[in-house]
């Protein structure tokens, strides 16, 4: 019988058969293969990694750095400990410890995940990682693992300290309180106790038994780094910025590797006009840590303060996501965006940051002003009038407000505004704050009678509805039970700023000052001792605020207005001439100031030359003309300019027995003048 030839079909079929058949064989191959060659891959991790005595070494040879406090030698050796032998979870729980003390808080949470899936006691492994969750703001985990009940003995007290820190900072004070309470029970003399009830204390207002508690701490661990740095804010906040510093340099003469106090020291130099230092430090943090986003924000500030706005915007832009998403880090951003012109920019951000911090004045301000230079004029002036009615009006609010209303054809309503400039007037502050809810203020005080950070808005909304007497006896009953609170010192001087009271009002001013000595109770201050006409007192309040703050400049324009009103051009000029070149030559009060004082000095040509640019930026305003007018008058030159600007002046301000007087000092001049000319045609 004739052979018969398969078909295709049955052709493929015989071929998956026969695939199928030794398709299982090769299969089976592959996988023992895989199989050997990952127990191959694990024996040479046991062996390659796992030398106990090797990683022993290194162990010991981190501890003396650790108790020099020397964490990065730590932890490179650390490091090398743990890849020795990657099953020994003691060196994984140090290496996590000592980053958590240079506040590498992910790594140390990733060391301590993977030493919890090995059968080791986990009583310290959770204190650090309730710590470790802590410093990444993972609340409710660490409230977890510093409660777990197999905590050891040895790590209880610092267990129960950062349980009040995360506590504290969840904003449940009484639980916070609870827990620290039971931290001193065990350890009363803990350094690093008492510096964080110190800033418990701090929290709640209370500076002077914060800075009790911080005193203490140093006084049990005079190298405890954080207890300086600490008592170097407090000072900061206390006396001022330069009397800060000290403290902060002794921390970093026990470390000078230590990020935070570099931080603060940095800032610190920064703010008291010390740009070169503050540069030099940040370029120390970033050698330690390259990608250092404070680093990079704090060279966009010196960048920024010396307007190369173009390479402050790229120093920013190199501090990364994180830092440019912080408030500081938003409105750092927000104003170069501004300086560079971009004002939509500007707006989008400025937007943002009032998201995160409604009450940020200097971003609702800068919010109009982006507005009102992009265009959007109603825009503007809802947010400037938002800003007013809520805080008040300060110079440049009062300029924004009466340029918006410029260009919204409403010359008449921009007429107040234009002259609070020049007179340093502010507008009322609004009595009911646009945001505030007075029954929901008035109820979580009743319920909280001892805590003054509660009570004292409570009391501020009373006296904003003009209720003294009530707001003067709940601020009395508190101030007698928060002596260290400088809020309630100054919360009873404002009201007996209120009634008239001005002798009153200066001894709980001075009270607080003791305590705290800020920039808001300087000017309290001052403005009580020139309503006691005690001019000389003023002064002196000012100069000691400038001492540790030089380059304040409100202190610094009420300092040159008191040398003014002393008679003392020179020095007035001295700290005119050091804010206009600060801010440059755009505030209309700080040149018609120092036209005024260059006529005091016989400065004629400088004092003619500051009043020009004063008019040219605000001509509307009757001060800034008059000026104008009175130093061409007195350079003796221009008699008709001077003229028709105390015309000018005239007509703005009619009832002005100064400006008529000048007005016809001037039309004197120019009639001397024109006979010179006159006579020297006829010659």
């Amino acid at each position: 019988m004739p052979r018969r030839y398969r078909t295709g079909k049955s052709s493929r079929k015989r071929i998956i058969r026969e695939i199928k058949k030794t398709g299982s064989i090769t299969i089976g191959i592959m996988f023992f293969g895989a199989f050997m060659l990952a127990i191959g891959w694990k024996l040479w991790l046991y062996t390659d990694n796992k030398d106990r005595g090797l990683a022993e070494k290194y162990f010991h040879e981190a501890k003396p750095l650790i108790e020099e406090k020397n964490y990065r030698s730590a932890r490179v050796i650390l490091k090398k400990a743990v890849e020795s032998d990657t099953s020994w979870p003691a060196a994984k729980i140090e290496l996590a410890n000592v980053n958590l003390m240079l506040f590498d808080a992910a790594d140390a949470k990733s060391d301590l995940l993977s030493v919890k899936e090995m059968d080791v006691d986990s009583g310290r492994i959770n204190y650090l990682l309730g710590k470790a969750y802590w410093l990444l703001g993972e609340y409710d985990k660490a409230k977890t693992a510093l409660t777990s009940d197999n905590i050891g003995s040895e790590s209880y007290t610092d267990a129960q300290r950062i349980l009040g820190r995360v506590l504290m900072e969840v904003g449940d004070i009484d639980a916070s309180r609870q827990a620290f309470d039971r931290a001193v029970e065990k350890a009363p003399k803990d350094s690093m106790l008492w510096t964080d009830i110190a800033r418990f204390r701090f929290v709640l207002g209370d500076q002077k038994a914060a800075i009790e508690a911080v005193e203490y701490a140093v006084e049990l661990d005079e190298n405890n780094i954080r207890a300086l740095e600490f008592r170097g804010r407090m000072v900061r906040s206390q006396f001022g910025l330069l009397a800060a510093l000290p403290w902060f340099e002794r921390a970093l003469e026990i470390n000078p590797d230590d990020i935070p106090v570099k931080i603060e020291y940095a800032t610190t130099l920064g703010d008291a006009g010390h740009a070169s230092e503050m540069l030099e430090v940040s370029r120390e943090i970033l050698e330690l840590e390259p990608q250092s986003g404070v680093a990079y924000y704090m060279q966009a500030t010196i960048a920024a303060r010396a307007r190369n706005y173009k390479l402050a915007r790229r120093l920013l832009s190199q501090a990364g996501d994180r830092q440019n998403s912080l408030p500081a880090g938003l409105l750092l951003s927000a104003i170069i965006e501004y300086e560079l012109q971009n004002y939509n920019l500007a707006i989008k951000k400025f937007r943002k940051l009032l998201g995160l911090q409604p009450n940020n004045k200097t971003a609702l301000k800068l919010l109009s002003a982006s507005h009102y230079r992009a265009g959007e004029y109603i825009q503007a002036n809802e947010n400037i009038m938002r800003f007013i009615n809520k805080h008040g009006s300060d110079s440049y609010s009062n300029i924004i407000a009466a340029r918006v209303l410029e260009a919204l054809d409403k010359r008449s309503e921009a007429a107040p505004y234009l002259n609070r400039v020049m007179q340093n007037q502010a507008a009322g502050i609004s009595l009911v704050r646009e945001d505030s809810n007075f029954a929901e203020i008035q109820s979580i005080a009743l319920k909280n009678p001892d805590r003054a950070d509660l009570i004292i808005p409570y009391i501020r909304a009373l006296l904003e509805r003009d209720n003294r007497v009530g707001a003067l006896n709940l601020a009395r009953s508190l101030l007698a039970k928060n002596q260290g609170v400088a809020d309630a010192h100054i919360l009873v001087g404002d009201i007996q700023i209120r009634n008239n009271n001005i002798s009153a009002a200066l001894k709980h001013f001075n009270d607080a000052r003791a305590i705290k000595f800020e920039q808001s109770l300087m000017l309290r201050l001052v403005d009580a001792y020139r309503r006691a006409q005690d001019f000389n007192r003023a002064r002196e309040t000012l100069l000691s605020y400038l001492s540790n703050n030089p380059r304040d400049i409100m202190a610094q324009k009420l300092i040159a207005d008191t040398y003014m009103e002393l008679g003392n051009a020179q020095q007035a000029i001295f700290w005119l001439e050091s804010i206009r070149d600060r801010i440059g030559y755009n505030d209309t009060i700080i040149l018609t100031k120092l036209a005024r004082s260059y006529v005091a000095y016989d400065r004629l040509d400088d004092a003619v030359k500051m009043a020009k640019i004063a008019y040219e930026i605000n001509p509307l305003n009757v001060d800034t003309t008059r000026v104008y007018g009175y130093t061409l008058l007195e350079q003796g030159v221009n008699g008709k300019a001077a003229v028709e600007l105390l015309e000018k002046a005239q007509k703005l301000l009619p009832d002005d027995k100064g400006i008529v007087e000048e007005l016809q000092q001037a039309l004197n001049l120019r009639e001397i003048l024109e006979e010179q000319d006159e006579e020297e045609y006829h010659a």
